[in-house]
């Protein structure tokens, strides 16, 4: 992995962190796509875009990074994506895509072909730190990995936050994190596959 200090970042002073962005700041409604089954067995996602394109109500739509050539695939254009694992494989959800210069939410262990590729895309990159936060503790594993990626050029550390283990879960964090956002649909998150669907046929 590239550690998110060390990368390029776009002619910014310092990497952007999740804390920086500004998107959805006029939305009051959140989508998030995952890949689960169901995205194949509905018209969800034409059903968002037509909705999109005749009301234009202004949507938050968070995208998972293995459910992103869908959406681009069907006129579909997110908000942002989101990265959370650290494989290779992930490279290839934005591997072919010709274009896109959208917000990437990538986590500080993402792989990193990953992290060139989403330069190569012109994406502004928002990095965060994942975590598995334990609840009535005193002492906060958040806190304490924030403090220990602050540096000179980020005297805050980068954002740090509970995942919850999915790209989905992690998406829904974050849509809660906006202070308009009141309603967060979620689309093909589905926590799960099918009663034996062999591994190989998942996405991984």
């Amino acid at each position: 992995a590239v550690a998110f200090h060390d990368a390029p970042h776009d002619g910014q002073a310092h990497p952007r962190t999740l804390s920086d962005m500004q998107i959805g700041l006029e939305s009051r409604r959140s989508v998030i796509i995952g890949n689960g089954p169901s995205i194949k067995d509905h018209d969800h996602i034409d059903m968002l875009r037509d909705h999109m394109d005749k009301t234009k109500e202004p949507l938050l739509v968070l995208a998972s990074d293995s459910v992103l050539k869908q959406c681009l695939d069907h006129k579909l254009i997110p908000s942002a994506i989101g990265v959370l694992d650290a494989s290779p494989i992930v490279a290839t959800f934005f591997a072919g895509i010709p274009e896109l210069d959208k917000p990437i939410i990538l986590s500080a262990f993402a792989h990193k072909t990953v992290v060139y590729l989403a330069q190569a895309l012109q994406c502004p990159i928002y990095w965060f730190m994942p975590s598995v936060e334990e609840n009535g503790t005193y002492f906060s594993v958040d806190e304490a990995l924030n403090i220990m990626t602050s540096h000179k050029q980020m005297p805050n550390g980068i954002w740090v936050g509970d995942s919850g283990g999915n790209v989905g879960c992690l998406l829904m964090r974050i849509a809660g994190m906006f202070p308009t956002i009141t309603d967060i649909c979620l689309v093909g998150i589905d926590c799960g596959y099918p009663a034996g669907m062999p591994y190989e046929d998942t996405v991984y």
